[in-house]
């Protein structure tokens, strides 16, 4: 049986639909996937593109059910609004066209279910949701003033390595400075959306923009690659598109 024992804490959901077929049948898929794994849900239902987004707050949910054809601002429209508020909270589209699927990235979907749903293709989709907050993390570090500094590892656009240290660049163009070893971090990011383009460089495969012959654009900073890391790097970049990463 799937179970996640070290996920106790209530998973939100929102479900932004405004069919009543579609709102019941989502809930009774809901109910059985938590009877068969154990798992707390509280839900949470939006009719209107427009009200879930005028609610909507920052970490308020775990995982967003959203249909694409919606009255007013539709689905992948109030995507759009909700990336502004909440870049990191699991976006499953629910639509009836399949397209809607390569639009996704645009608002980094996790995934898409068509319509009409079944359960068996449904539980897929949620599963890959759960994983995705199991991969959860935050880094405990020790600034160069022996501060301990906690963050959040989705918050971390890419690590350098400055000789005996390593500077962490986040989202917010802050750095960190602390003294650990490229092999100790890659270690512990292992199993997250990491990947090295080159020796000196650990990059969050989240920001990634673009990728060229010798250079990635992370976020805002063009960063060199390495011959010998740059088929690992796009391998574990195509991964991430698909919602895994090498070790997910």
């Amino acid at each position: 049986m799937f179970t996640y024992n070290d996920i106790t804490m209530e998973i939100n959901i929102a479900i932004v639909e405004d069919e009543n077929d579609e709102i019941i049948k989502l809930k009774s898929f809901l109910e059985k996937f938590s009877n068969e794994n154990s798992i707390s849900f509280a839900i949470n239902v939006y009719s209107d593109g427009q009200k879930f987004i005028q609610n909507f707050k920052n970490d308020q949910y775990h995982i967003i059910l959203m249909d694409i054809e919606l009255p007013g601002l539709d689905g992948f429209n109030a995507s759009k609004k909700l990336r502004e508020i909440d870049k990191d909270v699991v976006l499953i589209f629910i639509t009836n066209l399949a397209q809607y699927a390569i639009k996704g990235y645009e608002v980094d979907a996790l995934d898409f279910a068509l319509k009409p749903l079944n359960y068996n293709d449904f539980e897929l989709k949620l599963k890959k949701g759960m994983r995705h907050i199991k991969r959860e993390k935050y880094l405990y570090l020790k600034g160069t003033d022996n501060a301990i500094i906690n963050i959040s590892v989705n918050d971390i656009v890419f690590i350098e390595t400055d000789h005996h240290y390593l500077i962490i660049h986040l989202a917010d163009e802050s750095t960190i400075r602390t003294r650990k070893s490229m092999k100790e971090m890659t270690s512990e990011l292992k199993n997250y959306s990491f990947s090295l383009s080159n020796s000196g460089y650990l990059v969050n495969l989240r920001y990634v923009e673009r990728i060229d012959n010798d250079s990635v654009l992370v976020g805002s900073h063009q960063l060199l690659i390495s011959r010998r890391k740059r088929n690992d790097l796009i391998r574990d970049f195509n991964n991430y598109l698909i919602g895994e990463t090498r070790n997910g």
